[in-house]
């Protein structure tokens, strides 16, 4: 009976236990980008990336969610209907793309 109540204890703590993880990376040089901004839209969940780009976002409940990462001076990419399952650790990778800038600066000389 002890292994049986062990059992179900185990399978009820697991419930709503997902997280979803990945890295963040620049499009183009495929560098990581540290301090991108990583959301699960529609809920208060979220993660910031580390130096290398990484992010991990933990004690979700199993369900379909749309995860979306941004940063400031680059592009955003959002991926709907990801699938977390229960217990799992589901794995998403962002490409973020460089934005140009919204404004030009003139060119200045400087003679000395």
């Amino acid at each position: 009976m002890g292994f049986l109540l062990s059992v179900i204890i185990t399978v009820s703590v697991g419930v709503g236990n997902s997280s979803i993880t990945g890295r963040v990376l620049d499009e183009t040089t495929r560098a990581p980008l540290v301090g991108a901004t990583v959301l699960l839209t529609g809920t208060s969940c979220g993660a910031m990336t580390d130096e290398f780009g990484y992010y991990l976002i933990t004690g979700l409940p199993e369900g379909t969610y749309s995860i979306q990462a941004r940063m400031v001076g680059m592009g955003e990419q959002t991926f709907e209907d990801v699938l977390l399952s229960p217990g799992e650790t589901t794995q998403q990778d962002f490409y973020l793309i460089p934005q140009s800038p919204g404004f030009w600066l003139p060119e200045i000389m400087i003679l000395i």
